[in-house]
């Protein structure tokens, strides 16, 4: 069955050109600390630089210097190129990544060489230009396919799915995207987790308000069942204008926002939850609080004349406000209402299917060596009574 219908995705690919992750001396670091809990992520409290922590790193070097001498470090030219990505100069970035190209063919580096190709590609996507972004990524996951811990698949994956012809309805999520195909993908249960991760780290490292990302998210964390959570990201994709309503969804009836976020509802109330919608509010407005307070706070370590803060430098900001990690999904439970969730969540059922089928191995095993044991004993008994009879 061919997919067709009004699609509503056009309109928000516009805004939301892609969702690439950029690769500079912060990416290691996030990295090697961990990414924020999807949580965290979903409501946007994690470190999130100033306007002047890019401005600064911007200031190294000039344009001009970048394009002309072949003395300057290659990661200058990532952690520039990315600053000027983060102030929404997708033309400087690419710029200074163009100047990167032409000194790695005087000093070739391959572990530089897929770092050009991953920002050029990132900086196009951002910018819309989608063809030439598909290229470049294609030729970054050549050089290094595992980077990223293997999150650029996703991206090209979402690339690709914008780029469709025709078009994708909105109901269907990138990472169910198959090319040439008539049906969306079905993702096998053991893939979701990966998925989640690769979605929490694309939003941190790369476009932190894609609604598409979290239209993605929230389907995902709604099929592995953690539906307080895939309603909040749902309602961050809404939020952030991303609508279903024009698709025509042949085959995923009530596969919507709407639809989903109002099964989400359904099924915390099963498991004693309040409504997600209660709070959602006022802790997206606690997580832009936190936010504020990290940029003012890194403002006034640069304007003390620290130019490039370490970890090390905001430890006094982390013990006042607490760290980004520090805010906890609101659910609302008793202890007895997490018993009673666990207990009838999947977890605890599939548990119960692993026991009882251990059990009966148990048994199994048990009655043939019982068995094995009383047909040596007879058959012992049997050679006995032979060899009498063979006395007499």
């Amino acid at each position: 069955m061919r997919w067709i219908g009004i699609v509503c995705l056009l309109s928000v690919a516009q805004s939301d050109p892609c969702m690439a992750c950029i690769w500079n001396a912060e990416t290691m670091a996030r990295e090697q600390r961990g990414l924020p809990g999807v949580y965290q992520t979903i409501m946007g409290r994690f470190e999130k630089h100033s306007d002047l922590y890019h401005q600064k790193i911007i200031e190294r070097f000039t344009l001009e210097e970048l394009e002309t001498r072949d003395d300057i470090p290659l990661e200058e030219y990532d952690d520039i190129a990315v600053a000027h990505e983060r102030l929404g100069d997708h033309e400087s970035a690419i710029r200074v990544m163009k100047a990167k190209g032409k000194l790695l063919e005087k000093k070739p580096d391959p572990e530089h060489r897929y770092r050009f190709h991953a920002n050029l590609g990132t900086f196009y996507a951002h910018k819309g230009e989608l063809e030439k972004a598909e290229t470049e990524i294609e030729r970054a996951i050549e050089i290094n396919p595992d980077a990223h811990f293997g999150r650029e698949k996703y991206q090209l994956q979402a690339i690709r799915y914008l780029l469709a012809d025709p078009p994708q309805p909105a109901t269907v999520s990138f990472v169910e995207y198959r090319e040439n195909l008539d049906e969306p993908r079905k993702i096998q249960r053991k893939e979701i987790e990966e998925i989640i991760h690769a979605l929490n780290g694309m939003i941190v490292m790369g476009q932190q308000d894609s609604p598409l990302l979290y239209y993605t998210l929230g389907k995902m964390l709604m099929w592995n069942n953690h539906y307080h959570l895939g309603w909040r990201a749902l309602e961050r994709a809404k939020r952030l204008g991303y609508t279903t309503e024009n698709a025509l969804d042949l085959g995923f009836t009530g596969n919507g926002i709407e639809g989903l976020q109002r099964a989400a509802v359904e099924q915390v109330e099963v498991l004693n939850y309040p409504d997600p919608s209660t709070t959602f509010d006022e802790e997206l407005a606690e997580a832009k609080a936190w936010v504020e307070k990290f940029q003012e706070f890194e403002g006034s370590l640069i304007r003390g004349g620290i130019d490039h803060p370490s970890p090390s430098d905001y430890r006094s900001f982390y013990r006042e406000n607490g760290h980004e990690s520090d805010q906890y999904l609101r659910d609302g439970r008793s202890f007895g209402d997490r018993m009673a969730a666990f207990f009838h969540g999947d977890d605890f059922q599939m548990s119960i299917f692993v026991i009882v089928c251990g059990v009966i191995c148990l048994v199994v095993i048990a009655h043939m060596r019982q068995h094995n044991r009383e047909w040596r004993a007879f058959r012992e008994k049997r050679n006995q009574k032979e060899e009498v009879r063979g006395l007499r």
